[in-house]
């Protein structure tokens, strides 16, 4: 791979041939889309109508579609990462009149105690504000990741979490049930996209929503998926039909786990959290 001579970049003033050279190597074509004016087309991405659904969806945001949207069922993925890099990445997912709304996005880098807080967290965001839980939360969880559908369970005093372990493997290349079927929605207008919560922000913007927008658009070729399989795990479990007979849960639901001192007896994690090996 081979870094091209700054001469042939157009560079911008806030941008050095060192830190230009970083971001080539973070994703050479998504370098050369951002940086040197080389449009992607729609055979490179494997998800070329989701930006209609993004124009569609420009004068809606996270709130307004609360309030219209009142009685929507809500559906959660986790795609768990390492605590090296922010990895991890926690999605809700809407579902009102067979529409599909993104309405929660959170990218961090944490470790085995704080993974688990951001799992409880997330899972109980909307309750506060409009007496809403997702009916189930699906986390990746092929061979090592399945200690982190264990971290959320021993964590203390957090309440007990509808958990289902997600695999990855073939079906996420499958043109139905894989990443690319999203696509087919996409062309059929199932999704409502909050796009007001990002379409306008600055070129280069970090923010979650962009860089889940970013991870979308550009899939495969964007250095990163986390954002994008956190919605596929939550998507999926919309498909599954684990919708508590389509009924949303409330906050009046929710199940408290073991009192902490109760559960660090019982269960023996008196360190759990704090020395597993992830």
């Amino acid at each position: 791979m081979t870094f091209p001579h700054p001469k042939t970049l157009p560079l911008w003033q806030k941008w050095n041939t060192k830190q230009l050279q970083k971001k080539y190597f973070e994703g050479p074509r998504e370098f050369r889309r951002g940086f040197q004016l080389d449009a992607m087309s729609d055979d490179e991405r494997k998800l070329p109508h989701f930006d209609q659904a993004v124009k569609a969806g420009r004068g809606l945001t996270v709130e307004k579609l609360l309030t219209i949207e009142a009685q929507t069922t809500l559906f959660m993925g986790v795609d768990p990462g390492g605590s090296s890099r922010p990895g991890t990445a926690l999605f809700i997912l809407g579902l009102n009149s067979g529409s599909r709304i993104p309405l929660y996005i959170k990218y961090g880098q944490f470790g085995p105690r704080q993974f688990a807080e951001a799992v409880v967290n997330t899972y109980l965001h909307w309750s506060p504000y409009v007496n809403w839980l997702p009916v189930v939360v699906y986390i990746e969880n092929n061979s090592l990741q399945e200690s982190y559908l264990e971290l959320v369970r021993l964590l203390p005093g957090a309440p007990v979490i509808p958990l289902v372990g997600c695999e990855t493997g073939r079906n996420k290349s499958d043109p139905t049930i894989g990443i690319e079927g999203l696509d087919t929605e996409f062309i059929q207008g199932n999704w409502t996209i909050p796009a007001g919560e990002f379409y306008d922000h600055d070129i280069g913007c970090t923010c979650d929503w962009c860089r889940w927008y970013s991870e979308v658009l550009n899939y495969p070729n964007y250095p990163t998926s986390d954002g994008l399989m956190a919605m596929w795990f939550a998507w999926r479990a919309l498909r599954k039909g684990d919708a508590n007979q389509g009924k949303a849960m409330s906050s009046g639901d929710i199940k408290m786990g073991l009192p902490e001192k109760q559960k660090n007896i019982e269960l023996g994690v008196d360190n759990a959290l704090e020395s597993w090996d992830i």
